[in-house]
């Protein structure tokens, strides 16, 4: 079982469980205001709807940009970045841009999560690779506008 965060989309965030390329749950949600607690209550909503404990996940792919909203975009792959190291479970990085919609996931991603387990040889500890935003352009950070200057 896998878990599906796409924050990418304009005022809008998909959670999704997918197994054997079987949409399990999708949730999609537009709240008012984006919070981080939001994404966490869907993600948990969308585990209980489909049944499932964190425990039961096999690995998260989540939607790396580029995004409208860059605090967005840096909170989902803090979450499935945090997840997957407490969860020791893979995570996947896949771009907005190869990414049209849940069904478009096919077996070469899962096999991606499955094979990106790489134990270092030394110490016999998983090795995990972190998930980067793809911005799509530089971050436009203005220090004026947060009395910073």
């Amino acid at each position: 079982m896998f878990l599906v965060i796409n924050t990418t989309e304009n005022k809008k965030f998909t959670c999704a469980l997918i197994d054997q390329q079987q949409i399990i749950k999708q949730l999609n949600s537009r709240p008012k205001i984006y919070k981080k607690n939001n994404l966490l209550k869907s993600i948990n909503n969308c585990l209980r709807a489909g049944e499932i404990s964190l425990t039961e996940l096999n690995g998260i792919v989540v939607v790396n940009g580029p995004a409208n909203s860059f605090s967005r975009l840096r909170v989902s792959l803090v979450i499935a970045n945090l997840l997957a190291r407490l969860l020791n479970i893979p995570v996947v990085g896949i771009k907005a841009t190869d990414f049209v919609n849940l069904k478009q996931l096919s077996s070469w991603k899962e096999k991606e999560l499955l094979n990106s387990k790489k134990i270092n040889q030394r110490s016999k500890k998983i090795i995990r690779k972190i998930i980067l935003p793809n911005y799509g352009k530089q971050p436009n950070i203005n220090l004026n506008n947060h009395g910073l200057n």
